[in-house]
């Protein structure tokens, strides 16, 4: 398979290249459906038409903002076309078109679900009484968003086949190592995903006792248990680091800037059409895009910290397991599967390091550990 500098297949570069374009596009739409709700009045003709039907201020905030969402999801349809045209290119995609179809609408069923309550609990806390609303929103959100990670492996079996680890052996050596890192796990679960993607991964999902190892069946096909041990050793490194906690309270910390921004824009009218202040359900799409807007540049602090606590998990998983040259097979055969690339230039953008960075990381850590890697083997032949 070609590949350019550092190792990464150009196959990945140009998957990724493509990928990013799509995004773009995407991000564009998320700006451009509620500039024209807005421009055009059309929100507020629904918000009169919730009113006039309601006579109630958070039922009319619903009805601008189902209305609103399912704008966004049809306009993101050639889009996600597209993308599921890339992926069967890239050979990435499998499975039938419907499945992806239903997966969709799915995930856009919870989406849906969990905006609305992020802007009815952002209406809400900004009408109480008092000039810090926006820090009561804050925490609201917060503990909004501390139950969706607390529920997200109960979220999996609604999109694909969650069963127990058949693989004994396996599942009692990752039941070992958890042990050995003091993290409490439930059970050793096969994530089955092959039916419609080529992609591998590991995870390990939940909080305290209800913690569970899931791993893809793509994954136990194309990794050794070797590679699979120090994956899931770096996931046992979060845990034990609390990096999921401290992303949480960052998060946290990130939303009361973002909401004094958006209170302010509304309550100094900055924005056109803010005269009734937060009693105008028709403002519903430009709160959203604003909250949007500036979550996505809070966005770039909370990954600063993510590739921080990779680079640490990274070195956990490194010094819990007896050799790194798994991590370092591992990390070449994701980067193939998967198609994940980008470079140092570029990393900000993503909550990892580049791939390339772990790997050089790690040989250079199993040569002062004295192991033999293959960068080391070609050296001294």
């Amino acid at each position: 398979m070609p590949a350019q500098a550092g190792g990464v297949p150009e196959s990945a570069r140009q998957y990724m290249k493509q990928r990013k374009s799509l995004l773009q596009v995407r991000v564009l739409t998320w700006f451009a459906v509620p500039a024209v709700f807005h421009l055009t009045g059309f929100s507020r003709v629904l918000s009169d038409l919730a009113l006039d039907f309601t006579h109630n201020f958070y039922p009319a905030i619903a009805f601008v903002w189902t209305v609103y969402y399912a704008a966004m999801f049809v306009a993101g349809i050639p889009i996600s076309y597209q993308q599921y045209r890339v992926d069967k290119k890239f050979d990435l995609a499998r499975g039938k078109a419907k499945q992806r179809v239903v997966d969709a609408v799915k995930a856009n069923g919870l989406a849906l679900l969990f905006g609305l309550v992020v802007v009815e609990t952002i209406y809400f806390s900004m009408n109480l009484p008092g000039e810090h609303t926006w820090i009561i929103a804050a925490v609201l959100i917060s503990l909004i968003y501390a139950g969706f990670v607390y529920l997200l492996p109960a979220m999996l079996p609604l999109f694909y086949r969650l069963r127990a680890l058949n693989d004994d052996s396996l599942k009692q050596r990752l039941l070992s190592l958890a042990k050995k890192a003091g993290v409490q796990v439930e059970d050793v679960y096969e994530w089955h995903i092959s039916g419609r993607t080529r992609r591998a991964n590991a995870m390990v999902a939940g909080w305290g006792k209800s913690r569970k190892v899931i791993l893809t069946d793509t994954m136990l096909h194309s990794c050794t248990d070797d590679e699979i041990e120090v994956l899931i050793a770096h996931e046992f490194g979060h845990c034990a680091r609390h990096d999921v906690f401290k992303r949480v309270l960052l998060r946290a910390a990130l939303f009361v800037p973002v909401l004094w921004a958006v209170q302010m824009a509304i309550l100094y009218q900055l924005v056109p059409g803010a005269e009734q202040g937060w009693r105008d359900p028709a403002m519903v799409p430009i709160v959203w895009t604003m909250w949007l807007f500036l979550s996505i540049y809070g966005n770039l602090v909370l990954v600063a910290l993510a590739r921080k606590q990779e680079r640490a998990a990274d070195r956990y998983a490194w010094e819990l397991v007896p050799s790194v040259v798994p991590f370092i097979s591992a990390m070449k055969k994701l980067t193939e599967q998967n198609l994940v690339a980008y470079d140092k230039s570029s990393e900000w953008q993503y909550s990892h390091p580049a791939t390339p960075e772990r790997i050089a990381a790690a040989e250079k850590f199993a040569r002062e550990r004295g192991e033999v890697t293959e960068e080391t083997a070609v050296a001294t032949a």
